[in-house]
């Protein structure tokens, strides 16, 4: 069975202290409200729930970038990714990733680190490299070198002179996708915030394999904010 969740609508409305995100969260299938989704700000300690007719009201006070977290057990859990301030009003059609039907052959779902795989993620375009460890290296560097390109510090940090290397960890997932991210070490929510956002951000990969099936393997990674 598929299930997924579709919000609505999104509105935002600002104040002198950040911004109230509104909207309504549905069931793609046959568009009723869904109650007691888990809505949260990443980064954040903000969070709420939506009520019976599916309806939320997030408070923002971090600007942007900014990643918004919906999860409801029996559901696909989605990440909104808000780059920058939207229009005042705006209408958004986000469907979760669709979730595949069980397979007929128990799936693994042990989660397994860098050493314990026989082959490890390939990154986008380290196919063509000679052996193994050619791709792994190829996959470090590329990692490295994308989240390095797509760090945005954040205006609030910058107001601030925040400076740290903020620790990431993440799963790329049978599918090859990111997630499950996390902070392992990091002292400020601005600078959390973005690196959650970028790391989040990473393209689908060749997933790490064992015993011939593909599984999930957890990786970590540092985010550097230095302003010299």
């Amino acid at each position: 069975m598929r299930s997924s969740i579709v919000i609505l609508f999104l509105a935002f409305f600002t104040n002198l202290d950040g911004q109230a995100l509104k909207g309504r969260v549905l069931d793609k299938s046959d568009n009723t409200p869904i109650a007691d989704v888990q809505i949260k700000l990443i980064g954040k300690s903000a969070s709420t729930k939506t009520n019976a007719d599916g309806d939320f009201d997030l408070f923002i006070s971090l600007g942007y970038p900014c990643l918004v977290e919906f999860s409801r057990s029996g559901y696909q859990t989605h990440v909104l990714n808000l780059a920058e301030q939207p229009e005042e009003e705006i209408k958004l059609l986000l469907a979760s990733l669709e979730i595949k039907e069980a397979p007929s052959v128990l799936k693994d779902l042990n989660t397994y680190d860098v050493k314990s795989v026989d082959s490890k993620p390939i990154y986008p375009g380290c196919e063509l490299k000679g052996t193994e460890s050619d791709k792994f290296d190829c996959f470090q560097v590329a990692v490295a070198k994308y989240i390095s390109d797509n760090t945005n510090y954040p205006k609030a940090a910058k107001k601030k002179k925040l400076e740290e290397v903020v620790i990431v960890g993440f799963e790329i997932n049978f599918d090859g996708k990111v997630t499950g991210v996390e902070i392992l070490r990091g002292r400020y929510d601005e600078l959390n915030s973005e690196a959650m956002r970028v790391v989040w951000s990473l393209p689908i990969m060749t997933p790490a394999k064992k015993n011939g099936e593909n599984v999930k393997m957890s990786y970590q990674v540092p985010v550097q904010f230095s302003l010299k």
